[in-house]
């Protein structure tokens, strides 16, 4: 008489799982969920990038807001005279 399972002794059953001791082992903290992480990754980026944006304004554009204040103002000054 051929069975349907591979083996002649029938369907294996699976070993019984251990118990669990705490439902806090298996869930994660919400500080360590992805949806945080992704959050904090970001805001951290905008941060960097308003940053950055500060610093390039403070030295870069300083200079050269300056050079054209200076060029208007001689310009003006011709204009008058």
């Amino acid at each position: 008489m051929p069975s349907s399972y591979p083996y002649s002794e029938g369907p294996q059953a699976l070993p019984p799982s251990p118990p669990s001791t705490s439902t806090s082992q298996t869930r994660i903290k919400w500080y360590q969920s992805l949806q945080v992480r992704i959050i904090i990754g970001l805001v951290t980026v905008l941060i960097a990038m308003i940053i950055a944006a500060i610093v390039v304004l403070q030295t870069l554009g300083r200079s050269i807001l300056i050079d054209d204040n200076i060029k208007l103002l001689t310009q003006s000054g011709h204009r008058v005279v």
